[in-house]
């Protein structure tokens, strides 16, 4: 079967078009979206706490004083919280997601926790994360 040059082409440029939007869609799943981006500290405390959640485009960054552990490899989920049906303002952030093998996300963070916009919690660290960094299930601000 024989195609022309203009065919040919416009299907290498469907293909270009479909793989280019495959891609975006993908990444939307790794980068943090730009309102969560930026530093949360406990309610409780001002912005000059040394306890904080550092979120970047694509890692966290857990400090408290001089201690800090970054992780990457994140994974966005706008369902987790109630399944496929699920239109809340929850998002969950998992970092380490496909590099943790058979181990579990040494955290997870729930933006907007239960339905309350500006609310971020850390929840299910690990023991020894939540040693190094106590802000385990505390209700964290962003600040400005």
């Amino acid at each position: 079967m024989r195609y022309g040059l203009s065919t040919v082409c416009g299907l290498l440029i469907i293909f270009s078009i479909t793989i280019g939007k495959t891609a975006q869609q993908e990444d939307s799943r790794y980068s943090v979206p730009d309102e969560f981006i930026g530093d949360w500290v406990p309610v409780i405390d001002t912005c000059a706490s040394p306890l904080r959640l550092r979120v970047a485009k694509h890692g966290v960054t857990l400090i408290y004083d001089d201690d800090k552990q970054t992780f990457g490899d994140l994974h966005l989920c706008y369902s987790c919280e109630g399944g496929a049906g699920y239109s809340g303002i929850v998002v969950w952030l998992e970092p380490e997601w496909a590099s943790r093998h058979l181990r579990s996300s040494p955290f997870i963070i729930r933006f907007n926790d239960d339905e309350r916009a500006g609310i971020t919690v850390i929840d299910s660290m690990h023991s020894e994360l939540a040693k190094r960094f106590p802000m385990d299930s505390t209700d964290l601000r962003k600040c400005k």
